[in-house]
Parts: C-alpha cells; sequence; structure tokens
C-alpha cells in the first residue's frame, strides 16, 4: 500500500512498481486490509488508539511453513506503517502513470486477500505477473526464482514474457 501512495506523489522518479503478494489501493482512504480482517482491524485500531505508529508483523505462520525461516522472519521483519491499515492510502490519481507494473503472488499463501487482488490485475495491459510456488516467504524461500523475475522486471527484453 506504501507504494502506491509514494508513486502518486511522485511519479516522476519511479519506473515501475512491484507488487509481493500484496494489496493494491485504488480508492483512496479505503483499507482493504480493514474490510477483509475487521476482527484483526479492531486489534489494530486499539494498538493505533493507544500510540501505535507501526504494526509489527504477527502472522508468521501464515507466511512460511518452515519454522527456521519462520524465526528469521521475525527477527528481520520491521512494523508496517499502522495508518495506512486503518484508513488505506491517499491516492492522487498520479499512482497510475507509473509505466511498469507487476504483481508476483504466491501461490502457497492461501486464505490471505493477497490471491484476488493478483487475480484482479493479473489480465490488465499496464501489468506484468508471475507466480512464485511458496508462501509469503519467496525472498528467503525461493530468492533465485524472486530475483529472476525481478530482474526479467527490470529489464524487459523484446518478446520475452515475465508471466
Amino acid at each position: 500500500m506504501i507504494i502506491t501512495g509514494t508513486a502518486g506523489r511522485v511519479p516522476e522518479r519511479l519506473a515501475g512498481l512491484v507488487y509481493l503478494d500484496a494489496f493494491v489501493p485504488e480508492t483512496s482512504g479505503f483499507s482493504l486490509f480493514a474490510a477483509g480482517n475487521p476482527d484483526r482491524m479492531a486489534r489494530f485500531k486499539r494498538q493505533i488508539d493507544a500510540g501505535a505508529a507501526g504494526q509489527p508483523p504477527d502472522m508468521f505462520d501464515a507466511w512460511t511453513d518452515d519454522p527456521d525461516l519462520g524465526d528469521v522472519l521475525r527477527a528481520r521483519c520491521t512494523p508496517h506503517p499502522a495508518g495506512c491499515f486503518a484508513n488505506g492510502v491517499t491516492l492522487s490519481g498520479h499512482e497510475r502513470d507509473i509505466p511498469g507494473k507487476m504483481y508476483i503472488h504466491c501461490a502457497r499463501n492461501t486464505g490471505s486477500g493477497f490471491g484476488p487482488e493478483y487475480h484482479r490485475v493479473k489480465n490488465r495491459p499496464d501489468w506484468h505477473s508471475a507466480e512464485i510456488d511458496c508462501s509469503h516467504d519467496a525472498m528467503l524461500k525461493d530468492p533465485k526464482t524472486l530475483a529472476t523475475l525481478l530482474e526479467r522486471f527490470a529489464t524487459p527484453c523484446p518478446n520475452v514474457p515475465i508471466s
């Protein structure tokens, strides 16, 4: 969500956006996260009301089926800005001006709201898309495939499809 809000503010500084198993906001001030999980959001709102600026990651069991990778994620993940969970992001419309957009879906992250996001954007003409056969931990579980996809997107070649 953060990259979309940023893209709307400085589109001239960005050549592309990559969403790795993420929400793609299209309505200003609307939180897909809050709409998708109201019980979890109520807990986050209590934390925000108590002064929390960031929401620590809390679903490591859904992100990986490997306990060792779960420990790595717990040690390295940082809080996510809490306001976008509760309120979405402010969109200017300029985020649509970014020439390249890619969605990488982690196919084994079942039950998350990211699958519907992937299916919503994957056939749009201004999007590239791909799936990785892992949970939400693609950067640890399959870094080579992820790096290959990112490299192809960053340096597109004619007649070499990404998806």
